[in-house]
């Protein structure tokens, strides 16, 4: 996609540009608006509407969002199935991924999302339907990430259920297998 003289002239002319450190800080403000943009696309396209749509939806996958004090508040709320797992996830990734936050960070957030995820669907409801929302609150300086998952459904505490036998590799493990396990006395915790 080509960008007409004109266009990068009036960019140059609307950002007050002088000097290349301009232009770099405008590039990396600009590349976390693309990179956001193409995110919201794909959970438009998974929801199958697009953010703040009023109307009728033809789904019951709602979602929601606003900005405050320098903090980025986004909610998405599903039918609590293990076929919205992947939407539940993008969408916590999608709120993330403009973030400086560490690789190794995000694989914990998403791997703690899914084991949440999937106790709510797993056990809030069971054998009823349900809905379950993830709501992320991401932004100030330091970054700081908050991401909770209210229900309606039964109260569940993890301290209660056998632990998980964590001798068995991640991929030969059951999704939802992990429940908060803490390993404090090996010096390791996994939430």
């Amino acid at each position: 996609m080509a960008v007409a003289k004109e266009q990068i002239r009036q960019m140059i002319s609307e950002n007050n540009i002088s000097s290349v450190a301009d232009v770099y800080s405008l590039l990396r403000e600009s590349f976390k608006d693309i990179l956001q943009e193409l995110m919201e696309a794909e959970l438009d396209a998974s929801l199958g509407y697009e953010k703040n749509q009023k109307g009728d939806l033809a789904t019951s996958n709602k979602r929601n969002g606003c900005g405050k004090g320098g903090m980025y508040r986004d909610e998405l709320t599903v039918a609590a199935t293990l076929e919205n797992l992947e939407t539940v996830t993008g969408f916590i990734r999608s709120q993330l991924n403009h973030t400086d936050c560490p690789v190794a960070l995000l694989t914990q957030i998403d791997v703690a999302s899914e084991e949440i995820y999937v106790n709510i669907v797993r056990y809030a409801y069971h054998p009823q339907a349900g809905e379950a929302t993830a709501r992320c609150m991401v932004g100030g300086e330091p970054l700081q990430i908050t991401i909770d998952f209210p229900d309606r459904g039964k109260p569940y505490n993890p301290l209660k259920k056998e632990d998980p036998d964590i001798t068995l590799g991640a991929a030969d493990r059951p999704v939802g297998a992990g429940d908060f396990y803490d390993q404090a006395d090996e010096g390791r915790d996994f939430v």
